[in-house]
């Protein structure tokens, strides 16, 4: 009896999806989610609207950096692009700068990548279910997490626009999961390698677009780090875990490195405040959403129109 309800319980864990599956099904929900946004809802709302599938203020804003900027590096050459520009400006903002130059302005050069990082998101939360609480009911807690991650519709401005937060939201879980594994898993030393490359990218990615998310983080895990060893200490498991306080101990190490030593500055010497002065003003002034009021809709129905 045992045997058999081995045999009927593995194909009930195995209808889970793999993480690879997510991953895409994500991506591809992402990307045309993203461009219907762009293209299609947005242009309907003038109220909202600024330009070119954007909304008003931060992303049009960060459009504009990125516009200049990669007029700089048609005009005079690769040596004017910068991953962190002046005005606000962080990586997402190179990285729409590097795109304009080879592509031309078009915002939507830059939904792959956010619906990657957003994707990417949803798959480490698919991966930390199972972590939390292993088998069946992590998987399927897990699954739901990721599909309501990607399906909410605050999600639209993380893949839709060009802001930066799939980005550091992806590094920072990528960071969590690492170090649950880390503390949760007793032969974690057999994976040192990968776990600390997932740790890099995790921080990568917060990096280059909040670096200052970096301390936060370094406080977190270290915090957390000493709380875990005196535990083990209090219960007389230290010995049994040093593997894991060791692996914790560097990845603290790593990220600290990280928050101290990579560069956070912006690039002053590229300032488009001047420059943009009448874009953004003559912006301000075209604003519809100050005296904004609803107006009703024949094709609403009155019960949502309400």
């Amino acid at each position: 009896i045992e045997k058999r309800t081995a045999l009927l319980a593995t194909p009930r864990t195995n209808r889970f999806p793999d993480p690879r599956v997510i991953w895409a099904i994500a991506f591809i929900y992402a990307v045309v989610l993203g461009l219907t946004l762009q293209k299609l809802i947005l242009p309907l709302m003038p109220s909202l609207h600024a330009e070119h599938g954007l909304l008003q203020q931060d992303a049009i804003r960060f459009h504009t950096v990125a516009v200049l900027l990669a007029e700089r590096i048609q005009t005079i050459g690769w040596s004017e692009w910068k991953l962190f520009p002046g005005s606000g400006g962080t990586g997402n903002v190179g990285l729409l700068a590097a795109l304009y130059a080879l592509l031309g302005p078009n915002p939507a050069w830059f939904i792959p990548f956010a619906a990657a990082a957003h994707a990417t998101g949803a798959t480490v939360i698919y991966l930390l279910g199972p972590l939390l609480w292993p088998g069946r009911v992590g998987l399927l807690g897990g699954l739901v997490a990721a599909t309501l991650f990607v399906v909410f519709p605050s999600a639209l401005l993380s893949y839709g626009q060009n802001y930066k937060d799939a980005f550091s939201i992806a590094g920072t879980l990528i960071i969590v999961y690492v170090w649950l594994r880390a503390l949760a898993s007793p032969g974690v030393s057999a994976r040192w390698g990968r776990l600390l490359t997932a740790m890099a990218i995790g921080i990568a990615l917060v990096w280059c677009v909040r670096p200052y998310l970096l301390l936060v983080l370094t406080g977190g895990l270290a915090l957390t780090l000493v709380i875990v060893a005196a535990l083990a200490i209090i219960r007389g498991r230290f010995i049994g875990e040093w593997k894991a306080m060791v692996f914790g101990a560097a990845c603290v190490v790593l990220i600290s490195a990280a928050a101290i030593w990579l560069p956070k500055e912006r690039n002053e010497n590229f300032n488009i405040e001047m420059t943009t002065a009448a874009y953004l003003s003559n912006l301000r002034a075209t604003d519809k959403s100050k005296d904004r009021r609803w107006e009703s809709s024949e094709w609403v129905p009155m019960p949502i129109d309400k």
